[in-house]
């Protein structure tokens, strides 16, 4: 059910990088200014890891990707129970927050898309706020078909973000990274579920000490 190598966790055929928030913030900003080619990160949960056990196009999603980390007090218990422990989780949510200053100071580009229509417009709203010198280059909503795809595809690369954040939920977000990144020529491509829906301020996470116990 599990393997371990120096930097990764093998759990139920799903690779999880065993990297800590601040490693991953420093792994974002080397892609960037790499510019080589399209990475992608993702941040599965526990129901995630769970779906993939039988989702065969989540699971090469996971596999293909540059970097997995663990969104889930969960796999982070299950690591230690297999004696290759994550250090800590890394969640979608943390890991933007994290990313922001970083990002405001450096000038780096950020396309937000996903969520339903006008929720990334106000996330985006909110982190200005919060990031006055934060460069967020474009918004739009998850409600798309293909029918409408490629106006959003050309949407992106007009925007030129240097990192397109995909907040879609699992398994549509890591689906449809997979399919658009030969069509993408952004530096980082990242999965964030819910995310926008929390920093839009339409949903609230759980209280520090609830997410500090794992609850």
């Amino acid at each position: 059910m599990a393997s371990t190598t120096s930097s990764r966790l093998n759990l139920f055929g799903v690779p999880i990088d065993r990297i800590g928030l601040m490693q991953t913030v420093e792994r974002i900003e080397s892609w960037i200014q790499r510019r080589d080619c399209t990475h992608l990160l993702f941040t599965p949960d526990t129901t995630a890891l769970m779906r993939a056990r039988w989702d065969d196009r989540l699971k090469e999603a996971y596999r293909t990707a540059d970097l997995v980390t663990a969104d889930g007090a969960g796999l982070v218990w299950a690591s230690q129970v297999f004696g290759a422990s994550l250090p800590e989780r890394v969640a979608g949510i943390d890991l933007l927050e994290a990313f922001c200053p970083r990002a405001a100071e450096k000038g780096y580009r950020l396309f937000l898309l996903g969520a339903k229509p006008g929720v990334a417009e106000e996330a985006a709203q909110n982190l200005r706020v919060r990031f006055p010198s934060l460069r967020i280059v474009g918004t739009h909503h998850g409600y798309f078909d293909d029918s409408t795809e490629k106006a959003v595809l050309e949407k992106i690369q007009r925007s030129a973000p240097d990192l397109l954040l995909v907040g879609m939920g699992v398994p549509r977000q890591e689906e449809w990274i997979l399919r658009a990144q030969d069509r993408l020529t952004v530096p980082v491509v990242m999965g964030v579920g819910g995310s926008f829906d929390l920093l839009s301020g339409r949903l609230t996470r759980a209280p520090q000490s609830w997410q500090t116990l794992g609850l």
